[in-house]
């Protein structure tokens, strides 16, 4: 689902099956840019969330009520976040 869209950025969730989120953030402007989300962006009340960079099979740490990414010009990231 795509939840936020604005200008060159969009960022779509979708809810997986252990209650965590699987999240990608597009840029699809040709500069790298800095893209955030707060959870409530995305609905939900958390106040942190693990992140997990799914491509680079990386966490990235314990962020408090949201996360921003450098994403490259017309490229994406794709993060898993849980409680």
């Amino acid at each position: 689902t795509r939840y936020i869209k604005q200008s060159r950025k969009e960022i779509w969730a979708k809810p997986l099956a252990d209650g965590s989120y699987a999240v990608v953030l597009f840029n699809r402007g040709l500069l790298a840019r800095k893209i955030s989300f707060k959870w409530s962006d995305l609905k939900l009340d958390w106040e942190t969330a693990k992140v997990r960079d799914l491509w680079k099979k990386h966490n990235l740490g314990t962020f408090k009520n949201s996360f921003t990414a450098k994403v490259e010009g017309r490229g994406a990231v794709m993060v898993k976040i849980s409680q």
